[in-house]
């Protein structure tokens, strides 16, 4: 099985090959996959009350309505989860826009933003970066870039994972761009592909 860090990359690796192609194509080789390692994922996450559906199933229509209702902005994030960057430009263009139109016909109001599916460096290209303004979004997320400021670009905002054990101090580093700035220093000695990126996007 290889180490840790061996399965993750291989992991990577597929995710790139497999979001070369459309979500049809992914969806039949990720089944033939479930049935030569023996998975029963599939029928674990229609079993609403499984753990895996918990932690991996998709909103139903029904909870997608309550939570619009009880005042949560629904944002957009793709029909199927590609790398956008890996995609050709007309079918990750289809993702962008379709989920926008998907979830407005379901919860009866506007989507205005947008989070890139993975939202690493590797996940977008200038070119996908442009793609949410096009289609008709006012904002777009990603999983870098530094704290939130006024000069930040609207396409690509430094988005902050929250979970229900990150702390207020935790919360405010990210917020401020304090977590960024020392991850980076600690990667990249200060330097490097990150913090390049980053500056290319603003």
């Amino acid at each position: 099985m290889g180490s840790r860090g061996q399965r993750r990359d291989a992991w990577w690796s597929s995710v790139k090959r497999l979001s070369q192609v459309d979500s049809g194509k992914r969806k039949l080789f990720l089944q033939a996959a479930r049935i030569r390692f023996g998975s029963n994922a599939e029928q674990d996450l229609q079993d609403r009350n499984s753990a895996s559906c918990r932690r991996f199933g998709l909103l139903t229509r029904a909870e997608l309505l309550r939570l619009a209702a009880a005042g949560m902005t629904i944002g957009a994030h793709t029909l199927s989860h590609p790398m956008l960057s890996q995609l050709p430009p007309e079918l990750a263009y289809s993702e962008i826009s379709e989920s926008r139109m998907k979830l407005e016909t379901v919860i009866g109001k506007r989507v205005w933003a947008f989070a890139y599916p993975f939202g690493d460096p590797q996940s977008v290209n200038p070119q996908v970066l442009a793609m949410p303004q096009q289609a008709g979004f006012q904002a777009a997320f990603l999983n870098f870039g530094g704290g939130l400021g006024a000069n930040l670009p609207p396409f690509a905002l430094p988005r902050v994972h929250v979970t229900s054990e990150l702390s207020l101090a935790e919360f405010e580093a990210h917020v401020s761009g304090f977590y960024a700035r020392l991850r980076r220093l600690a990667h990249f000695g200060g330097q490097g592909a990150g913090t390049t990126q980053v500056q290319a996007l603003k």
